[in-house]
């Protein structure tokens, strides 16, 4: 029974979370054992919503980690009762896209899924740090 009390506060927590961060659309919610993860994100480019989860996360004393990926950023929030927050912005909300070069890649073409080479730009992002703007 207290398994099943800790889902019901993940699942209050949650909501409380959506209902506090409005502008962030919920993407999927996922039950890992008593764990809740609340998948969320925003289209824009979206610095000030960046700034707003870790301030937010900051003032409350919550636990967090910023995970880098090709073209996102998620930040990681380890909220009490058991709840996740994992939102997700894009990269270039808060980091600026240089490309370095080219590269020469073969890559399948859906013409027929024959191979040909393609030329990609070789890219790297320069990130400040989000908290000292702040």
């Amino acid at each position: 029974m207290d398994n099943q009390r800790s889902i019901r506060n993940s699942v209050r927590a949650a909501s409380e979370w959506l209902d506090d961060h409005p502008k962030f659309l919920l993407g999927a919610i996922h039950k890992n054992f008593d764990t809740i993860e609340i998948v969320s994100y925003s289209y824009s480019e979206d610095k000030e919503g960046v700034k707003q989860v870790l301030s937010d996360a900051r003032t409350k004393g919550v636990k967090f980690e910023k995970e880098y990926a090709d073209n996102s950023l998620d930040i990681k929030l380890k909220l009490p009762n058991n709840l996740n927050v994992r939102v997700t912005f894009s990269r270039e909300s808060v980091c600026t896209r240089r490309v370095v070069g080219k590269k020469v890649v073969i890559k399948e073409v859906a013409t027929g899924w024959r191979e040909e080479e393609v030329e990609e730009d070789i890219v790297e992002w320069d990130c400040s740090p989000l908290l000292s703007e702040m």
